[in-house]
């Protein structure tokens, strides 16, 4: 249980501006490079998930946190990525690994 409960925190903690810039950029670098897709994110795409982090985290009142930027990247990246024609795995999968 206590491993649960690390995960939670971990995943809930507040993120500096730092690390939100650098989590984003890394997010959507691996987008660029990932082998199952063709075309990744653009810069375009970079400043939709910033926007969209920071605006979700206004409405829902809380701190920038993973969690909120995991959802905002699931909102935001799926329609700015095309996979391989036969891959497997879709956007979203590809996104969340």
């Amino acid at each position: 249980m206590a491993k649960n409960q690390d995960s939670v925190t971990e995943i809930d903690e507040r993120l500096t501006e730092n690390d939100t810039a650098n989590l984003i950029t890394a997010i959507v670098q691996r987008t660029r490079n990932h082998p199952e897709i063709v075309r990744g994110s653009s810069v375009r795409g970079t400043l939709a998930l910033k926007q969209v982090l920071e605006g979700y985290s206004l409405i829902r009142d809380q701190d920038l946190t993973r969690s909120s930027l995991e959802k905002s990247a699931m909102i935001t990246l799926p329609p700015r990525i095309s996979t391989k024609q036969g891959t497997q795995s879709s956007a979203e999968e590809i996104i969340r690994s």
